[in-house]
């Protein structure tokens, strides 16, 4: 039968993968993966964008409320917006490295709903029918949607030169050494699996 694992590089773009012998989710009319990625990369650019107008925002609308957790919650809102733009372009490697778990879909969607919840709470904060308010509602409830849509469609993202052996349920030894030997056949021998840390960032 098939074998029950399924290699993953980062870079090939539309690569078929298999997983149990069911065709992976980018396949199909529609790229929910894609759709996912740039999905995040635009709501992380609104809200870095959002939390600095709202910051500057305050200063300039005399009848809000200043209040310094207010500023410290869209200094948060700008810092993970900026965040999760660097973590679905995947650079810089230094970062990726520090923020290991945004590279899981499930880790990296609640990520996104964290800063979702920020921003929405900023927004439902104060006087509602401010412009600094509205944006802010508007890019928490798309951040919002997008955080299910990464738990749901999203990939793993693996380093540029890590090819990863992802094992799956009732996979034997020897179904391993067979997808590793197609593995280090295909890269000349240089192939490498994933340190046995990466397994959890890749949920």
């Amino acid at each position: 039968g098939e074998p029950v694992f399924f290699l993953r590089r980062e870079g090939v773009l539309g690569e078929r993968v298999k997983m149990d012998g069911r065709e992976e989710r980018e396949g199909g009319k529609f790229n929910w993966t894609s759709f996912s990625k740039w999905g995040n990369i635009a709501v992380g650019a609104a809200s870095f964008v959002a939390g600095i107008f709202a910051f500057i925002w305050q200063f300039l609308d005399f009848g809000a409320e200043f209040t310094p957790l207010t500023f410290l919650v869209y200094i948060y809102i700008s810092a993970f917006g900026a965040f999760l733009v660097m973590a679905e372009l995947n650079r810089p490697r230094c970062f990726m490295v520090a923020c290991d778990f945004v590279r899981g879909r499930v880790f990296r969607g609640i990520f996104v709903g964290i800063l979702a919840t920020l921003t929405l709470t900023a927004g439902f904060t104060g006087n509602l029918s401010s412009a600094s308010n509205i944006i802010l509602l508007v890019v928490g409830f798309t951040t919002l949607a997008f955080s299910f849509t990464t738990c749901i469609m999203g990939t793993y993202i693996a380093y540029d030169d890590e090819p990863a052996i992802l094992p799956t349920r009732g996979s034997s030894r020897a179904q391993k050494q067979s997808s590793t030997a197609g593995v280090e056949a295909m890269d000349g021998g240089a192939a490498r699996t994933a340190p046995s840390q990466n397994f959890v960032s890749q949920i």
